[in-house]
């Protein structure tokens, strides 16, 4: 899924002068890049991110509300949608900072638009509001405004960074 790869794991006493050219080291973990992709600091923000952050299943974390998103995807027609809910895994938050906001990301987020393949799923529940960001018939972010239930759960797992 991503285009790097943790190779092997190196005593603390060994410096990065034995890396070969397209090796980073991080702590005592030796990254291998993908040679078709350069190195980055967002494809190595991805790799920390994915080592270091919680990455929790959308259906553990928030499992009222992922019912509500399976239902909701179900009514409107998306059911290849629908099946991938209780997969989804909670990458990452907004960290946008509005108190109305329980927005978060369940692929990596792209340092730029979405790009082609994305559309929208404008959805209808109760409280709040709920649009997917669908792309490639994946889902790839879940904004969810003005639902306080799901924002204060999101708190306690992801908190906001300050600005």
């Amino acid at each position: 899924m991503f285009p790097l790869s943790i190779v092997r794991t190196l005593p603390a006493k060994l410096s990065s002068r034995n890396l070969k050219d397209n090796e980073v080291k991080q702590g005592e973990t030796t990254i291998r890049q993908h040679p078709w992709m350069p190195f980055s600091d967002y494809n190595l923000g991805v790799l920390m991110n994915q080592q270091t952050e919680k990455r929790l299943l959308l259906a553990d974390t928030l499992p009222s509300f992922a019912a509500e998103l399976r239902q909701l995807l179900i009514e409107k027609g998306e059911h290849d949608l629908t099946a991938q809910v209780s997969g989804s895994k909670i990458l990452e938050r907004c960290q946008c900072g509005d108190d109305f906001c329980a927005t978060f990301c369940t692929q990596p987020k792209p340092e730029g638009s979405f790009g082609q393949g994305h559309r929208n799923v404008a959805l209808t529940p109760k409280e709040g509001t709920l649009i997917l960001d669908v792309v490639g018939e994946a889902i790839a972010c879940v904004e969810v405004l003005y639902r306080e239930d799901v924002r204060q759960k999101l708190d306690e797992v992801f908190p906001c960074r300050p600005k």
